[in-house]
């Protein structure tokens, strides 16, 4: 059998640790639903950055995902600002609909439009492709998952009150709004470097499955967080060999099969498992994690 190449091996890897890391942030925070947002948002700056350029590179098609998935946080932020109505995933939920359906509209213009489009590997974007991937986006996947340990550890003592009281957090001086700033534009930027390994359509499934997988059996903050990312690191450690596995049982070996399905198919179906062993055991989950 096959093996996985190197470089989409440590890619696999570390997309698994770093939207294990982030997501149990973000679940903590019940704003599971934005990495939702960024991820679909992001897809138009992708499809827009190709028509203005003409070209595929990473560089190019990352930044233009940057800045439509920063867009879309701070119109999600805006709204909740403006409109206090707006509770809970309101806010997020009209902007996710919204952002796919414009880059379903670009996508059909370019079709008609663009000549070689269909060859131009867009569509690795959409459900993520292991074949196209590159040391460099490796490279980044890396980059961004330091950066979001060194912030976590940086804030060790302030997440906690930034997580679960805010307002108490700020009455005590803590710096909320910078972590929660941090957060989002980590957030962002852990969607766009993850498109070309996860994709566009079923990325933000792992900002909930991965912590869902843990939260039953964890009490603590810390180890919460830990137990997340090195939850998220194995399932992407497997995701290569399980997508070698399945292209050579159906004859289809290096190519066909894209690995954003099978990423977030395992981690679900360990969120499931780990549901069921939970309420089978009578244990039920912790309204609030304790600070470490």
């Amino acid at each position: 059998m096959n093996t996985p190449d190197t470089a989409v091996a440590f890619a696999c890897l570390t997309a698994g640790g770093l939207y294990g890391l982030l997501g149990s942030m973000a679940f903590l925070r019940r704003q599971s639903l934005r990495g939702d947002v960024l991820a679909h948002g992001a897809w138009p700056g992708v499809l827009l950055a190709f028509a203005l350029t003409g070209q595929r590179s990473p560089a190019i098609l990352g930044l233009g995902a940057l800045v439509s998935a920063l867009g879309m946080n701070y119109l999600i932020s805006f709204l909740e600002r403006q409109f206090p109505r707006l509770k809970g995933d309101a806010a997020p939920a009209l902007l996710l609909s919204g952002s796919f359906a414009v880059a379903s509209v670009i996508w059909s213009l370019m079709q008609r439009h663009t000549e070689g489009l269909g060859q131009a590997g867009l569509k690795s974007f959409l459900l993520g492709q292991a074949a196209s991937v590159q040391w460099q986006d490796t490279w980044s996947l890396i980059l961004v998952f330091a950066l979001a340990t060194l912030s976590v550890l940086f804030f060790w003592r302030d997440l906690p009150g930034a997580l679960f009281d805010r307002d108490q957090a700020i009455i005590q001086g803590r710096p909320v709004k910078m972590i929660e700033w941090l957060l989002e534009l980590l957030l962002a930027i852990a969607v766009v470097t993850g498109l070309t390994i996860v994709g566009v359509v079923v990325l933000s499934a792992l900002f909930v499955a991965i912590p869902l997988a843990v939260r039953p059996f964890t009490h603590r903050f810390g180890p919460f967080l830990l137990a997340s990312t090195l939850l998220g690191t194995m399932i992407g450690m497997a995701t290569p060999w399980i997508v070698i596995s399945l292209e050579s049982g159906f004859g289809n070996s290096g190519r066909g099969i894209p690995t954003g399905p099978i990423f977030v198919l395992a981690a679900s179906l360990l969120a499931f498992t780990s549901l069921l062993v939970a309420h089978f055991f009578a244990r039920k989950s912790p309204k609030e994690l304790p600070t470490p």
